[in-house]
């Protein structure tokens, strides 16, 4: 759902682009009316300007490629394979383009506010997109940019900024703008859930940076790489806190299991789910794993986790009924966050982090089948492969908990 950052509640315009089932949207602002002469251009809006010129030119080629690929032979395979891997890699370069456009234009901004306020309609632009995209990176500075400049939607910035400075582990960051919200009693379940647990977090991820340099140091943990629609993934996983779950995706991986596997759920603000053959929910290899979530040292969850997906059942016959989550029911399938679930760690290994590639997460199709109507016409990004890149001297092979199980 689209967000309102202007009070007015006008929008920016937007270019849409799209081709052959996928679906890539990339953004530019025109600064209406903007007359300057050389002489008058700063560097930075230099910057700006030359960024935003290579990005509409490869925006040009792409719709050239696109033409191309639409006229040609379809029955020429290779050529249509071969198209189709110069768009994939276009669309990765766009993204860089238009990361750069955004950067340089709150570089812009930030260098001389009262000489570039036609690129405030371009930063509040990004911000709602990269909000919706869960793109955090650099959102939250963005944000205080903007955040005292007239005819803004202060409220909603602060929820904004609030919620990137959480996921971001930034925490003393986060709570001013959270509070904020909080006092004009407009914040939201995400919202709430992150005040609440500003502090828990905090002291969370001061053990977890300790325990990541001890990690760094040894430099001997296993390492698998995912091949994805969306790009390459390397994961790091957590074998010291988590050797069984480790054991049963490392052996996974080298049976080739994950091998072209969509992300059948991907929600904006939680997780991406993969893992499950059928892409239904349901499937799994076979067998149960034992828990591991429950150990003194278990690890927790934040940007970037990997954890166990299990089953949940219903405690009763109506839609209301309470549900739980099946104990030793993980098998298959896993998830990546793509913020802090605090409460997610009670029921569930975390098994791991993403280490390169956090780009191609956050660009995976959102896609949710337990929406009432479904999202029956959105084409899921896939798991292409998995490979192992590192691991320990010593056989992986998982204890297993029990055979096949499928909730109520």
């Amino acid at each position: 759902m689209a967000v309102e950052l202007t009070s007015s509640g006008s929008r920016s315009s937007r270019v849409w682009f799209a081709v052959a089932g996928w679906l890539v949207a990339f953004f530019t602002t025109i600064s209406a009316g903007a007359q300057e002469s050389a002489s008058a251009i700063s560097p930075q809006r230099a910057a700006y300007q030359e960024a935003e010129r290579a990005l509409r030119d490869h925006l040009k080629q792409m719709w050239s490629d696109m033409i191309l690929f639409h006229t040609a032979d379809p029955d020429d395979l290779q050529r249509q394979v071969e198209m189709r891997g110069k768009w994939r890699d276009s669309s990765f370069a766009s993204r860089t383009l238009r990361r750069k456009v955004v950067e340089a234009a709150a570089e812009a901004f930030r260098a001389s506010p009262q000489d570039n306020m036609d690129l405030i309609p371009v930063l509040l632009q990004s911000i709602e997109q990269d909000y919706e995209a869960d793109a955090y990176d650099g959102l939250g500075e963005r944000v205080e940019l903007l955040i005292d400049q007239p005819g803004v939607n202060v409220v909603k910035l602060h929820e904004i900024a609030g919620i990137s400075f959480y996921v971001m582990a930034q925490y003393d960051r986060a709570k001013p703008h959270l509070t904020k919200v909080a006092e004009a009693d407009k914040l939201d379940q995400r919202g709430r859930a992150a005040l609440g647990t500003l502090t828990e977090q905090a002291e969370r991820w001061e053990e977890e940076q300790a325990i990541r340099a001890a990690e760094a140091m040894a430099d001997n943990l296993p390492r698998v790489q995912l091949k994805t629609t969306r790009g390459d993934v390397v994961l790091e996983l957590f074998e010291d806190q988590a050797p069984q779950t480790v054991g049963n995706f490392i052996s996974l991986v080298e049976q080739g299991f994950y091998t072209d596997i969509p992300f059948y759920m991907v929600i904006s603000g939680v997780m991406a789910i993969t893992g499950d053959p059928t892409g239904e929910g349901s499937g799994n290899a076979g067998y149960r794993i034992r828990d591991e979530n429950l150990r003194e040292d278990a690890r927790h969850s934040f940007r970037g986790s990997i954890g166990m997906a299990k089953l949940v059942e219903s405690m009763g016959d109506s839609e209301q009924a309470p549900q739980r989550v099946v104990p030793e029911s993980a098998g298959s399938q896993f998830f990546l966050t793509y913020q802090p679930l605090p409460g997610i760690d009670d029921h569930h290994t975390i098994f791991g982090r993403v280490i390169e590639g956090w780009e191609a997460i956050e660009s995976l199709t959102r896609i949710n089948p337990r929406k009432k109507d479904g999202d029956r016409n959105v084409t899921p990004d896939r798991l292409l492969e998995a490979t192992v890149i590192r691991k320990r001297d010593h056989a992986y092979v998982p204890e297993i908990a029990g055979g096949s199980v499928r909730a109520k």
